[in-house]
């Protein structure tokens, strides 16, 4: 138990004080390397028609591996399927774009999902789910970038996929060099306004606070810093969090909804959801939800500790000390 303790406390100071960067992007497929050709897997499309993905050998071909048996692969397949098209929009008729479902999802399903996109291109499905294999696949949803019928890149999901997708693309067309790119990916931070300034420093004051366990503190901390950015996102998280630890779900429902309307896709965003649907006793739903993000963000102490805490909830000493460990042994790395 005092082991368990000491883990915890550890764990919170790290969580408190750490801040996520974006998805890792660790090459997503498991049976492929670059330079592989694509696997001879035939694949459907809802109007009957067939593809054998090792036939896309001719320039430059994009494909968006996709399923929707949860929430959050349903919110991020709508977002790829809308972003990556449109990034690579007017980059010339030698890329092609593809669109299948890994998970063999109902049609409707599928359908729903393109016109939430506004995507309109032909929509593919394994419904026998041999792409899992053949593909070594495990994340969801993933870009894998060929050009002529070799594997050159792929990307697990990220908020800006489409981006990095249309960066690759320019750098295998000629269009920019790799430097450009990655300039145009990592722009120089802006100064920031007085405005900014302030709501950083409540901001860090509250956390400070909330560290300390003086929530009425954090708390006005945190509202001084949304009077001075009313977008200031680790103010409402910070507030969030104050919420859960006082009971208030609707408080936290209300602080979530004002988040997602900033940055939906946030890691730190996506979490604290999973935390409210666990206190509101949807512990399946919230495991569902961040389990995914264990693949994508193998080395994050916030996500290990999340799944940490939802198994604890559970009952699951095992699995729920297993992912604290790992989520410490990444906090100690981090310092």
């Amino acid at each position: 138990m005092l082991r368990r303790s000491i883990t915890v406390g550890i764990l919170f100071l790290c969580l408190i004080i750490m801040t996520e960067g974006a998805a890792a992007q660790a090459f997503p497929f498991r049976a492929l390397k670059k330079g592989d050709p694509l696997p001879p897997v035939t694949v459907e499309s809802l109007d009957g028609k067939t593809l054998s993905l090792n036939t896309l050998n001719k320039g430059v071909a994009v494909i968006l591996f996709w399923g929707a048996d949860s929430a959050i692969k349903r919110r991020h397949a709508i977002t790829a399927m809308r972003d990556v098209p449109r990034n690579l929009a007017g980059l010339g008729d030698n890329v092609t774009f593809v669109s299948v479902n890994v998970l063999g999802d109902s049609p409707e399903t599928i359908t729903s999902v393109a016109e939430k996109a506004e995507f309109e291109g032909a929509l593919y499905r394994d419904a026998a789910k041999r792409v899992y294999k053949a593909f070594g696949l495990f994340v969801l949803p993933s870009i894998l970038v060929v050009k002529n019928g070799k594997v050159v890149a792929g990307f697990g999901y990220t908020h800006n996929l489409g981006e990095i997708t249309k960066g690759e693309v320019e750098v295998l067309l000629g269009l920019k060099t790799r430097a450009a790119v990655e300039a145009g990916l990592h722009p120089k931070s802006h100064e920031k306004s007085e405005a900014e300034k302030e709501a950083l420093r409540y901001g860090n004051l509250g956390m400070s606070m909330l560290r300390k366990g003086m929530l009425p503190q954090a708390e006005e901390a945190f509202k001084k810093a949304l009077k001075k950015e009313e977008t200031y996102l680790p103010a409402l998280l910070g507030l969030a969090e104050i919420s859960l630890r006082q009971k208030n779900l609707e408080g936290a429902k209300r602080y979530l909804r004002k988040a997602k309307s900033i940055a939906s896709e946030a890691l730190d965003v996506v979490l604290l959801e999973a935390k409210i649907l666990a206190a509101g006793g949807r512990l399946d739903e919230a495991l569902k939800q961040v389990l995914p993000l264990s693949l994508t963000n193998p080395g994050s102490e916030k996500v290990n500790a999340v799944l940490g805490e939802l198994y604890e909830r559970k009952g699951e000493m095992q699995k729920a000390l297993k992912y604290f460990k790992k989520a410490l042994k990444a906090c100690q790395q981090r310092k």
